[in-house]
């Protein structure tokens, strides 16, 4: 995969801070998406960062802990839209989810394709985080509050809620893991513009076929 576009503007690297911490984050998170952790040395995310190299030992303690934490930063963050969206009972669970997932990714497109690379391709010490911090809390969520809406009759009754969750992940997750090879093809970025896109097309395509439909 080609390395992952920065944002502009970001990244000042105040030393000991906050500050640092989230550009290290942040550096590390795109760094390992690109190239692979083994790949990456401190030096390359610290620098990258605007810090020290020092500052990862500080926050950190080595690099696993640096992986470790950027995995956390991003799966905490989608399992609280999960958690919001399964909250949510003004509309269908569908609309809502794709809304907040498609742009929380739009805001840390290297998640996934670390998850990837890092995670899922490979055994790997950090399949048990995704599966203890994220897999088995969504997976609580997510089917029981698809089952709701079917019950209610805004999603046909036929639909597995199982099957459903992982199309629902998969239709939202997927440009973002193909980005790198999609962007010079497509001619898209990860831009608001893209998100807002793809959140009217999945929602439109997924609804259709998933909503009741009138006799």
């Amino acid at each position: 995969m080609t390395d992952t576009p920065r944002r502009p503007g970001r990244r000042a690297g105040a030393e000991g801070t906050t500050d640092s911490r989230e550009a290290l984050l942040q550096a590390a998170s795109e760094l390992f998406a690109s190239r692979g952790a083994d790949a990456v040395s401190v030096r390359q995310v610290a620098d990258s960062a605007g810090v020290s190299a020092a500052m990862i030992n500080y926050h950190f303690k080595d690099k696993r802990g640096l992986m470790r934490a950027v995995l956390e930063r991003g799966l905490d963050r989608l399992l609280e839209i999960i958690t919001e969206v399964a909250g949510d009972h003004d509309g269908p669970v569908t609309t809502s989810f794709i809304n907040r997932y498609i742009h929380a990714l739009n805001e840390d497109p290297a998640l996934p394709q670390l998850m990837v690379r890092e995670v899922l391709a490979r055994n790997s010490p950090y399949q048990k985080v995704i599966a203890e911090r994220f897999a088995r809390k969504a997976v609580n969520l997510m089917p029981a509050r698809l089952m709701e809406d079917i019950a209610e009759s805004r999603l046909r009754g036929d639909l597995d809620p199982t099957m459903t969750m992982m199309s629902l992940v998969g239709m939202c997750v997927f440009p973002f893991l193909a980005g790198p090879i999609l962007w010079p093809v497509l001619g898209y970025e990860y831009d608001e513009e893209f998100a807002n896109r793809l959140v009217a097309h999945t929602t439109r395509l997924f609804n259709e076929g998933a909503t009741p439909k009138d006799d």
